[in-house]
């Protein structure tokens, strides 16, 4: 890993899972980071854990659908740094699993707003900071693996992020275009790791909260376990390494889990073609891992992929 001494790193999404790994990274790197989140209390408990680390950390309370949020966010950091070396465009939230007609507007507002709007604003926010800057900057954006095919009972979260990797895509494309060069972007297309993002429906605003209904939080399956393992998950510090070694080396399609994705795209391409019916990453992430496993000698019942869908 590089060295990141003095460098100005900021990261939305950053007070847990895969945001706070970067900020962990980083910051041991030698960066100063900044993170954001929309809940306070989460913030503060992870700034003060990454200063107990001897990190220099700042927490500014954001909310990534908000073009106001954005701006207060720039204005902190320029303000007390001058500068932003990395962005890392990882806020992101997951509705529970659910076929799309069942699931409410709210639900689907929510979701695209965060993902879609929240990276669109994102993009433009560091794209013209750092475009003022001599030194130019990297952008690291997290889409997922479920942006390369939809995934049934995932809806939003799998439109929104095949939005997220088409609006890098664009960014990229037009400054390529302009051959300018100060500004490196990078799409990161993850599959699972541990994360708590499928209980950031239990936390959602006001304004896009279902009147009469609360959800519960759920256990999330964990990296390395026979659960974990029929999923491909891993932990959160290793996505965030994979994609800093990546970024590091250029890379503009990241990839966490890259026989997955790998394996994954000409499938999806096929079915572009007509050639076969719909690559559903609901059957096919299952079956992929499922097949790895029996190699291993371990039996993955198909009844799993039916509770593995299942509404919560």
């Amino acid at each position: 890993m590089q060295n990141y001494e003095n460098k100005i790193a900021v990261i939305t999404g950053g007070t847990s899972g895969l945001g706070y790994a970067f900020a962990d990274l980083l910051g041991q790197a030698g960066a100063k980071v900044v993170i954001t989140g929309r809940r306070m209390e989460n913030g503060e408990k992870a700034e003060a854990e990454l200063k107990g680390k001897g990190i220099e950390a700042l927490y500014v309370q954001q909310d990534v659908t908000e073009e106001e949020s954005w701006d207060k966010l720039l204005k902190i950091v320029l303000g007390t740094y001058g500068r932003i070396d990395y962005g890392f465009i990882n806020a992101g939230v997951m509705a529970r699993p659910k076929p799309s007609m069942q699931l409410t507007m709210n639900d689907w507002n929510w979701v695209l707003d965060t993902n879609i709007r929240g990276t669109l604003l994102g993009l433009r926010k560091f794209t013209g900071a750092m475009m003022m800057q001599e030194s130019g900057g990297t952008i690291v954006t997290t889409a997922s693996t479920a942006s390369i095919a939809p995934f049934s009972m995932w809806g939003p979260y799998s439109v929104s992020k095949a939005a997220v990797l088409r609006l890098v895509e664009s960014f990229k494309g037009e400054m390529t275009l302009g051959k300018i060069t100060k500004i490196q972007y990078c799409v990161s297309l993850p599959g699972v790791f541990e994360s708590d993002v499928i209980n950031g429906t239990c936390y959602r605003s006001e304004k896009y909260k279902n009147p009469g209904e609360a959800d519960m939080p759920v256990a999330a399956s964990k990296a390395h376990t026979p659960d974990g393992d029929k999923l491909g998950y891993i932990t959160a510090a290793e996505a965030a390494q994979s994609i800093i070694d990546q970024m590091e080396a250029g890379k503009f399609y990241i990839y966490t889990h890259e026989d997955l994705s790998l394996s994954l795209l000409p499938e999806q391409f096929k079915s572009l073609q007509n050639e076969q019916g719909l690559t559903d990453q609901a059957v096919f992430d299952f079956a992929f891992y499922a097949k790895k496993l029996a190699a291993q000698g371990v039996d993955v019942k198909a009844s799993n992929l039916q509770s593995m869908t299942q509404n919560n």
